[in-house]
């Protein structure tokens, strides 16, 4: 399937069709709210304690920055008792060598950042972040 650029529409049509493993539909991020909320996470991560130190960047979603032209999309889901979290985030707009940059990036991340810990408000926190079988490059037929 040759590279392809979706546009946030599109991107949110890919998402709202993803379940989680409880066969829970994500809920997309509107767009209005999106900068807002990856600002936040990112000020959140700040003002935490994140062991291992280097992985604070990866625990804020540093992949999931906003780069020039891109356009990113993000959907959610919780489990019932909030004891864990499915977060994807879909990005188009930069070239295919970036994307397999940000992927290879992000994979060296999930190795040696899957599992830290965090001290955020006086709480502590442990996160475990795995992969879950997606391909890439999104293999989806054609609507």
């Amino acid at each position: 399937m040759p590279f392809k650029t979706y546009s946030r529409v599109e991107l949110g049509k890919i998402l709202e069709s993803v379940r989680d493993s409880n066969d829970t539909r994500l809920l997309v991020m509107p767009d209005d709210r999106l900068k807002d909320a990856l600002k936040q996470a990112k000020d959140i991560v700040a003002n935490s304690t994140v062991e291992p130190a280097a992985c604070a960047e990866f625990v804020a979603g540093g992949g999931a920055q906003l780069e020039e032209g891109a356009v990113v999309s993000i959907g959610a889901s919780a489990s019932s008792n909030a004891e864990s979290v499915v977060l994807l985030t879909l990005v188009s707009g930069v070239s295919e060598d970036r994307v397999k940059e940000l992927m290879a990036g992000r994979a060296a991340n999930l190795k040696s950042c899957g599992a830290s810990q965090a001290t955020i408000l006086g709480q502590s926190v442990e996160a475990v972040t795995k992969a879950q079988g997606m391909e890439w490059p999104l293999n989806r037929p054609e609507a």
